[in-house]
């Protein structure tokens, strides 16, 4: 593997530049992960357009970039004198393929708070920090197999998405699920039906929706959502 991509970019790969570049990652790492903890812990602190727009910026510049970006942000957020509202909690699921539109992120953090989900599942894939011992590449190979996250994509018998969803689920402390797939997905379409079925199963509330990233009208994307959302509230009223 290292010839292969010595052939590509012409340097050498040495243990001293793999060891600082996965010190880098581990750092981005870190701060995206303190930043689902404030949309866990404090979501009226942050907007899911805000997290969203944070953590994809990380997709088109330098991590090195990126890391200064989340270091600067995350202290104004926890300063912000923001005010708790009465929101239901819910789970993003089915961004993998496509990402929903902003306006579609806007539609839904205006009813509800999104304490978690799959947006950019691909910059969150390594759960922790990469040991920064041994060999390097053995230490990234180990982090992927078993210290990453879940997709439609993976296909792995001892990463149940079904059951890793309800995790996210409860580890967010959220009351519901929005279940979601790009209009056109066969996969994504597929996933929806097995996360529908074992979210019946475990009792949590969940609504099922389809989206593309060019639609423009949210009227009625809207409507759903408030009318999910509002049978929660006065059903845990």
């Amino acid at each position: 593997m290292a010839s292969v991509i010595e052939g590509v970019t012409g340097r050498p790969i040495t243990d001293e530049a793999l060891w600082a570049s996965i010190g880098v990652f581990n750092e981005n790492r870190r701060l995206l992960r303190e930043l689902y903890r404030v949309k866990r812990e404090q979501p009226w602190l942050v907007s899911t357009v805000e997290a969203y727009v944070l953590t994809r910026v990380g997709a088109v510049m330098a991590r090195e970039e990126h890391n200064e970006v989340l270091r600067r942000a995350l202290p104004l957020i926890l300063g912000r004198d923001a005010k708790r509202q009465d929101k239901i909690r819910v789970v993003f699921e089915g961004g993998f393929c496509e990402q929903p539109p902003l306006e579609m992120l806007t539609v839904i953090q205006d009813v509800c708070y999104v304490v978690d989900d799959d947006f950019l599942i691909g910059l969150r894939w390594l759960l922790e920090d990469v040991p920064v011992v041994g060999d390097p590449f053995e230490a990234l190979a180990g982090a992927y197999l078993g210290a990453s996250s879940y997709s439609p994509v993976q296909r792995d018998p001892l990463k149940l998405k079904e059951e890793m969803l309800l995790e996210r689920i409860r580890s967010a402390g959220a009351e519901a699920a929005i279940v979601a797939a790009a209009k056109m997905c066969e996969p994504g379409l597929e996933e929806q039906v097995g996360y529908s079925r074992r979210l019946d199963e475990a009792g949590v509330p969940h609504l099922v929706m389809e989206f593309e990233e060019k639609t423009v009208v949210f009227e009625q994307m809207r409507m759903e959502v408030e009318t999910f959302a509002e049978s929660l509230l006065f059903e845990f009223a």
